[in-house]
Order: structure tokens, then C-alpha cells, then sequence
């Protein structure tokens, strides 16, 4: 194939031991015979095995053959060997990225396979804003993302704003030769929050409940804003910790939720403990 490499060889026998090579090369429409120089390009050229290195499409059809030669200065030459070059199948996404849900401040992941073309491949990923139409920009900021000259984008701790919420992703893959070809776009959803506390307790009276709180998202440091007594009569606690810490005095119902602010202002608050307090 394109690029690829392609191997001849010979076997001698008779004659006055040792040999000599030469291999050489009729072009494709040609009559005329050059002689392969031994390189990077022809290793061997000067052995009884040849390769043919970095094989271009215009030379289907070359027609390689070896004359050896003993050491008493007898030659003979070898059959001529056609060379055929197939081309590189198209550059090509085969596994195109995928829109993705992910809660506030945590990472998103985007990728993509590609397969044909010339190898290797340089990648560039790119953005179109939340309502924005066009090609976007192109993405290079480190503090914010990862990956982006590779197969495999990482978005960093995204926010639920008119950045990332609704922005798209794509990739533009070049290969050696030139080609290039572009993924699909997909979306990025950022969720809110999820704040989540235990459903119920029970405990008796003056003994500890513990109930811890706990978050999915967020960009961190949280705050936390706890609530707790009677249906119609809750009261702001001054507890900010991510647990919760609390005794009754007194028998009875009660109810205990969570308020949660990350540090860009997202909030969400939690389901509802419901506490039974015996004596």
C-alpha cells in the first residue's frame, strides 16, 4: 500500500562462491533500467534481499530484477518482479463522538477513532458555544481542557452557564499526506447538582442523629446550608459542615434537608430526612 513497504529476494546457487548483487529498477512505462542505490529508501540493494521503503503510488507497475554475480565474474540475471501499490483506503471516522451528560464541575469526554488514509494522524478539536452557528474555535487552553491534539478530548469541571452547557465538540483529522476529514459535532449537557441525603431516621430523645449529605457535581469548595424541625416551622441550623448533627429534647416528627452552593454559585437542595424521635 501507500506508503508502505514492499520486500524482493533471490537465491543463487552454482558458480564460483562468493556473489555480488545488484538490484535494479525499470520504472513504470519505462525500458530504460537504473540501478537501486543501497539506502534508507532500498535497504539491502547490495544483498541477495531487498526493500522498498516509502512506496509512492506512482510506482505501480516498477519492475524490480537482481543481477549476481560470482566471483569469477560470471552474471546472471533474475526474473523482473512487477510491483503493485494499492492506495490507501480514506481517511476516515469510524467512531464519530458522542453527546454526553455530565453533572456541574465535573469532567466531559469526547473521542474519536479514525482508520485509513497516511498515517500518523494530528487532531485538533474545536468548540461552537451554546446558540452559536459557524466553526467555533479551536481549542488550545490547558487550564480547561485536555487532549485536544489528540483522539481523546477531556472538558474540565464545566460549568452550567452559556459556555459549556449546550456547546458542541468536533475534530478535525489530518493525516501525513493531507487529507483531512471532520467528526460530527456532539453536545455537552451539563446536569445540575444532585444532593442527597438519607430518606429517614429514628432515634431517641437527646441522642445523636447523624445525616450525612452527599453531592454529585459541583465545583469545589461546597457550602452547606442545613434545615431542620417541624412541617411549617423550619429553622436555619448554623451547622456548614457536610454532615449533619442534631438531638431532640422532645418526642415527635420532625424533618431535616440540605441547601448545597458549590463555589460558582450552583445551587441545589437535597430530598427530606424524615426524623422519628421516641422517648
Amino acid at each position: 500500500t501507500v506508503d508502505g513497504s514492499a520486500k524482493f529476494s533471490v537465491t543463487a546457487s552454482g558458480g564460483t562462491a562468493p556473489y555480488s548483487y545488484e538490484w535494479r529498477r525499470i520504472a513504470s512505462g519505462s525500458a530504460t533500467y537504473y540501478t537501486v542505490p543501497d539506502n534508507s529508501v532500498f535497504p539491502g540493494a547490495k544483498t541477495a534481499n531487498l526493500t522498498v521503503n516509502y512506496i509512492a503510488l506512482s510506482e505501480n507497475g516498477d519492475k524490480y530484477y537482481c543481477v549476481v554475480t560470482d566471483s569469477a565474474g560470471q552474471s546472471v540475471e533474475s526474473n523482473k518482479a512487477t510491483l503493485t501499490v494499492n492506495a490507501a483506503a480514506a481517511l476516515t471516522i469510524t467512531k464519530q463522538p458522542s453527546n454526553t451528560s455530565v453533572r456541574v464541575g465535573k469532567d466531559a469526554y469526547f473521542s474519536i477513532t479514525v482508520s485509513g488514509g497516511t498515517p500518523p494522524y494530528s487532531c485538533s478539536w474545536w468548540k461552537v458555544q451554546p446558540g452559536s452557528s459557524g466553526d467555533g474555535f479551536e481549542l488550545y487552553d490547558t487550564t480547561w481542557y485536555s487532549g485536544f491534539k489528540t483522539t481523546n478530548l477531556i472538558a474540565k469541571k464545566v460549568y452550567k452557564n452559556n459556555t459549556d452547557n449546550g456547546a458542541k465538540f468536533y475534530c478535525v483529522v489530518t493525516d501525513s499526506a493531507g487529507n483531512k476529514v471532520t467528526s460530527n459535532r456532539a453536545t455537552l449537557t451539563v446536569l445540575d447538582m444532585d444532593v442527597t441525603i438519607p430518606s429517614s431516621k429514628t432515634a431517641k430523645t437527646n441522642t445523636t442523629i447523624e445525616i450525612p449529605a452527599t453531592v454529585q457535581g459541583g465545583i469545589t469548595p461546597l457550602s452547606y446550608q442545613w434545615f431542620y424541625g417541624k412541617s411549617g416551622n423550619m429553622k436555619e441550623s448554623s451547622i456548614t459542615s457536610s454532615t449533619y448533627r442534631i438531638q431532640f429534647e422532645d418526642a415527635g416528627s420532625y424533618q431535616v434537608f440540605c441547601y448545597v452552593t458549590d463555589n460558582m454559585g450552583n445551587e441545589a437542595g437535597s430530598n427530606v430526612c424524615y426524623i422519628t424521635v421516641t422517648k
